[in-house]
């Protein structure tokens, strides 16, 4: 769960027709070489996290669900939630199309914060097929880097939850907050294992010096008006992102159809959320 299982990509091919067939997506993987040493090293699987996980839940799940079945019968349906891992088709026509961000707006986000994209590293790794080149490359038919594909219903309907997750932010906040504020959906010691960090190591992948824990990114950040917070969660490509504090029993969610230059956590319009939240969360 802490993306050290040394399948960052995979050297197979994987189609759409492979991608639909959990079956052949096991075999895929059992036949795949790590790129490193399981367990040694960290990396961020940005889209064989996706796949890994519905290997993992279909064989410790009694009922052997898919991730999304489990999900949605396990988390959706009970909760109320809009939020999706496999939308179905009869409601495509909701979901916003995503756009990425033009090439004066990737001048600006790095203007404003220079540490918020490492443009030289991503531009030498594409250039020598480093890492990050082979992450983003396979599949060839799920892009949103350099070109987007993600906008196809088809696709929507991928039970894939490294990418493919489908919500409202608000649902996405209320999710977290019911089962991690609220302890409504796991047991204390279960929680208490999601809310402690594995370790802080940098990242093979990406070169970021991350901490992390069960599936959870651990931050500790400084407000602009000097306030020294820890939140856990998630960031993504584009600015998305899910956090709650445990301590002022809050979560909140940002996502964006339209595609930031900066990564989650550094994004300017989720800084400025997240700053907004914590000025009123501490002003008594």
């Amino acid at each position: 769960m802490s993306h050290s299982a040394g399948l960052a990509w995979t050297d197979a091919k994987i189609t759409f027709e492979d991608a639909k067939d959990w079956k052949k997506m096991s075999e895929l993987f059992e036949n795949e070489t790590p790129k490193w040493e399981p367990g040694t090293a960290v990396g961020y699987h940005a889209l064989t996290y996706g796949w890994l996980v519905d290997q993992i839940i279909r064989r410790v799940d009694p009922k052997h669900r898919s991730i999304g079945q489990f999900f949605r019968e396990e988390f959706q349906q009970p909760l109320g939630l809009d939020l999706h891992i496999g939308l179905p088709k009869s409601e495509a026509y909701r979901v916003a199309r995503i756009r990425l961000p033009s090439f004066f707006q990737r001048i600006s986000e790095f203007v404003h914060n220079p540490d918020a994209v490492n443009y030289p590293k991503f531009l030498y790794e594409f250039a020598i097929d480093g890492m990050i080149s082979k992450v983003e490359k396979n599949p060839d038919w799920l892009r949103f880097v350099k070109e987007m594909t993600l906008n196809n219903p088809e696709i929507y309907e991928l039970e894939q939850g490294a990418v493919m997750g489908t919500s409202t932010a608000k649902s996405l906040a209320k999710l977290f907050s019911i089962a991690i504020i609220e302890k409504k959906m796991f047991k204390e010691e279960t929680i208490q294992k999601m809310l402690t960090p594995f370790n802080q190591s940098k990242d093979l992948v990406t070169g970021a010096l991350v901490s992390r824990g069960q599936g959870f990114m651990f931050t500790d950040f400084q407000t602009c008006s000097g306030i020294k917070c820890r939140v856990i969660g998630h960031s993504g490509y584009g600015g998305q992102n899910i956090k709650f504090d445990p301590k002022y029993k809050v979560s909140f969610a940002y996502l964006s159809n339209g595609l930031k230059a900066g990564f989650g956590d550094s994004a300017r319009t989720f800084v400025r959320l997240r700053d907004s939240i914590y000025d009123v969360l501490t002003k008594n």
